[in-house]
């Protein structure tokens, strides 16, 4: 009796010590580098990682290089911090195991009379610029499949989700924000399809310069 009671005690702390590991040593997540246009691989991002709205620990990745980072239940990261010629996108699903980090140019287009030239990033995307137009009061996104966009594309209504848009149209295109700051100048962004969620990410040159929570 005594012995069945010591092997189920031994038993029971041994499931502890193993839950108890579990929970600290976290999961470990891969990251999966997306470098767009001319991106050094040797710079270095400084990231907070946060749990309830409180910063517990810092870390540095190296771009292209770090693979890997163990997170908690209920930890993310944000607060980065990198070199102002780059701006950086965090895409991480709560319960994924793969984060994706976009490292890409910051703002860097020149504007002409009838359109918008971006410099090309040599890969597969979706070129865009966002700019107030005054006619209609109203914020609009421009959209094109190369790098020149035309300030006069073909507007499009968008009753449903921007995704089955994009993979519909094959010419520059835009549609209006209902967003009421109006832009005090336009900025451009790149978007790109998710390989790992499948879905399109867009990466603003305006925000991407920023700390953010992901």
């Amino acid at each position: 009796m005594f012995r069945h009671i010591k092997h189920l005690i031994l038993s029971l702390i041994s499931l502890a010590f193993i839950l108890t590991f579990s929970s600290c040593s976290g999961k470990n997540v891969k990251i999966e580098w997306v470098l767009i246009g001319d991106v050094p691989a040797s710079m270095k991002i400084d990231v907070d990682i946060r749990k309830e709205n409180r910063t517990i620990q810092e870390k540095s990745f190296t771009i292209g290089k770090t693979k890997s980072i163990q997170l908690k239940e209920n930890e993310t990261i944000s607060g980065l911090e990198h070199d102002s010629s780059l701006c950086v996108m965090i895409k991480h699903e709560k319960y994924s195991d793969v984060m994706e980090i976009y490292v890409y140019p910051s703002w860097n287009y020149i504007e002409k009379d009838d359109s918008y030239a971006i410099a090309p990033v040599g890969m597969d995307v979706y070129y865009y610029m966002e700019s107030f137009d005054d006619t209609v009061g109203r914020n609009i996104l421009l959209i094109s499949k190369d790098n020149v966009i035309e300030k006069k594309a073909v507007s499009n209504k968008l009753d449903g989700n921007i995704d089955d848009l994009l993979d519909s149209v094959d010419y520059d295109f835009a549609y209006y924000i209902n967003d009421e700051q109006p832009l005090a100048m336009p900025y451009n962004g790149y978007i790109i399809k998710s390989k790992n969620y499948g879905n399109y990410v867009f990466l603003s040159t305006l925000w991407g310069q920023y700390s953010f929570t992901p």
